[in-house]
């Protein structure tokens, strides 16, 4: 016999026209891992239901209201280059040409820095409803975005409306 040859067993050649081979059997599962499948899975399902009604209880406030508008991270999206900083939605109560006072309906309350390099979308005057943006270091926030409310799906330079201002 030749090293290059593969002996064949009889069982392993099948007759041409025959029978194909019976498929290999499976094991079934038993009601007993049935069983614990079903458990792990309605514990699992159970859980993310409390972490989710968890964390949608304790963002709201007596009302039922969403709170917000304090100081949190921005973690991502247009502004994601912002290490560390701050967002807030608010009304503004004092603006000048350097600075900008914020409102939450939280109460909380901010001073911004404008800059030259902080984009300003929209026509922004004491009572306006604004979304800010901003870095903080130290006591120090400067505005890095301030969007007019009714303005913010419009993106600076997308053609819409007049282009975002820096004030100088």
């Amino acid at each position: 016999m030749n090293t290059d040859e593969q002996s064949v067993t009889p069982s392993q050649e099948a007759a041409w026209g025959a029978p194909p081979p019976p498929p290999e059997q499976r094991r079934r599962w038993s009601p007993r891992r049935i069983a614990v499948t079903a458990v792990v899975a309605v514990a699992i399902a159970a859980a993310g239901g409390v972490a989710i009604w968890v964390a949608g209880s304790a963002a709201t406030d007596e009302n039922g209201m969403a709170r917000g508008g304090g100081p949190q991270m921005v973690v991502g999206g247009p502004m994601s280059e912002l290490d560390h900083g701050e967002f807030q939605n608010g009304e503004i109560t004092e603006i000048t040409d350097t600075s900008l006072t914020a409102r939450s309906e939280d109460g909380y309350e901010r001073t911004y820095t404008i800059d030259d390099d902080t984009q300003l979308v929209g026509d922004l005057d004491k009572g306006d409803d604004v979304m800010i943006m901003a870095t903080v270091d130290g006591d120090t926030a400067t505005a890095a975005s301030v969007v007019e409310k009714g303005e913010m799906n419009r993106r600076p330079g997308d053609g819409v409306g007049p282009p975002p201002q820096n004030r100088n």
